[in-house]
């Protein structure tokens, strides 16, 4: 089976069953974002659509990047992100 045309509910799925693996156990007592999903679901999004748009994928990763440079640069928000990518 292969990618479809566009990331569809099944891939929301395997996200979201990915983040509440990630974000179930507090870590050092801190809290992921809330704004880090949308973020992290974009990018992974992007990367799962047939043909990649890797203008798309860089513009997803610039907007995560800037917020885990800015407000969202936690211990916890970049532990998570890593769990993503790692």
């Amino acid at each position: 089976m292969g990618r479809s045309e566009t990331a569809g509910q099944e891939e929301v799925n395997a996200f979201d069953r990915a983040w509440s693996s990630a974000v179930k156990n507090a870590r050092d007592g801190a809290h992921v974002s809330p704004e880090l999903k949308p973020l992290l679901l974009d990018v992974y999004l992007k990367v799962l659509t047939a043909p990649v748009d890797f203008l798309e994928v860089k513009r997803s990763l610039e907007q995560l990047l800037t917020f885990l440079m800015g407000p969202g640069r936690t211990n916890v928000n970049c532990w998570v992100t890593d769990l993503f990518f790692g």
